[in-house]
């Protein structure tokens, strides 16, 4: 019983200490950010990435992860074409025009689905693959 007593105490005395040395020592932070990050913040927040993944012998492949609730009519607008892209399948679909193309992104995804889309250009082709969540 006075064992129990003694670590209870001991116990009690060593939380005491280590909030008085959080609460009295140890200065606080500061929370502001450094004026200096805003542009260096805002140019990696408009910096475009390149095609991440080039399987060996294969085509590019971008990946764009759609949130819940994002309607299918603006899922056509997270795909960024480079300017002379052009989709030209859908789930392995040629389409014969953009409308089509629009109407094929905007009409078949299902939460859980993905869209499978060959993205051509002069300068070859890409793969992006839109996974709905």
């Amino acid at each position: 019983m006075l064992l129990i007593r003694l670590l209870g105490n001991a116990l009690c005395a060593a939380v005491a200490a280590l909030v008085i040395a959080l609460v009295f020592v140890a200065r606080p932070a500061h929370v502001g950010r450094p004026s200096g990050m805003a542009p260096r913040m805002r140019a990696l927040a408009e910096a475009r990435v390149p095609c991440a993944h080039r399987p060996p012998g294969g085509t590019a492949v971008n990946v764009i992860d759609v949130a819940p609730g994002v309607p299918p009519a603006q899922i056509a607008a997270l795909i960024q074409l480079r300017p002379g892209e052009h989709v030209a399948e859908v789930n392995d679909r040629v389409p014969a025009s953009d409308l089509e193309v629009g109407a094929l992104i905007a009409s078949s995804p299902r939460r859980g689905e993905f869209l499978d889309l060959t993205v051509a250009s002069p300068a070859g082709a890409r793969r992006v693959l839109v996974l709905l969540h």
